[in-house]
């Protein structure tokens, strides 16, 4: 099993050795013998839940520090709070929902109203790796981003769209870790000058 195979092998070897050096030595040993038998029958109590241990242990330590990602979660955008720049960028609503992906990454999927009023759903799935991570229904084609993990209440990522560097992203979740603020700086696809500071509430 995980964690408790050598265990097991190195209790029971041991138990092997000192009940062969009994048999050589002979009845001057019965006290010893003693002391054998207590712990290999000690072994088999408690070897297994020594396995079980390392076994949970195993598991949780990876869930544990994906958990102190505190952007985990769903959020809501709070338009009376946040400031677009052009204002007429703004979106009529958003929320986005974001999910721990095994190994530290991160799956990001955003759902709202754009400035036009139609329907927005994006999805991009980032290992802040340093590599480019397409974003699914972006609507400018061929956008990427390059995240990157600053802390467990930060991240910062730069958006690309054909190739060419677009806005730099950062995120902040507040130390109660009921709201976010989310700044955009850079030019968009369209050649604007953004200067936007997007609050969230938690869900």
């Amino acid at each position: 099993m995980p964690g408790g195979w050598w265990l097991s092998y190195v209790m029971r070897y041991l138990c092997w050795v000192l009940n062969l050096v009994y048999v050589m030595v002979g009845e001057q040993m019965i006290a010893w013998k003693s002391v054998v038998q207590v712990r290999c029958t000690m072994e088999r109590r408690v070897l297994p839940e020594l396995v079980l241990f390392a076994a949970v242990l195993a598991i949780s330590v990876p869930v544990t520090a994906q958990a102190q990602d505190t952007w985990i979660g769903t959020w809501k955008l709070n338009l009376a709070k946040s400031k677009y720049d052009p204002a007429n960028l703004a979106p009529k609503s958003q929320a986005f929902k974001q999910e721990a992906v095994p190994g530290g990454g991160m799956k990001s999927t955003v759902d709202g109203v754009d400035a036009q009023g139609k329907p927005a759903h994006t999805e991009v799935t980032t290992m802040f790796d340093g590599k480019s991570s397409e974003v699914k229904g972006a609507p400018d084609a061929n956008t990427t981003r390059v995240y990157r993990r600053i802390d467990a209440r930060t991240y910062e990522y730069v958006q690309s769209v054909g190739g060419k560097l677009t806005t730099t992203v950062r995120s902040v979740v507040a130390a109660d870790g009921k709201t976010r603020t989310v700044t955009t700086t850079g030019r968009n696809a369209q050649g604007q000058t953004v200067n936007n500071v997007a609050f969230y509430d938690r869900q």
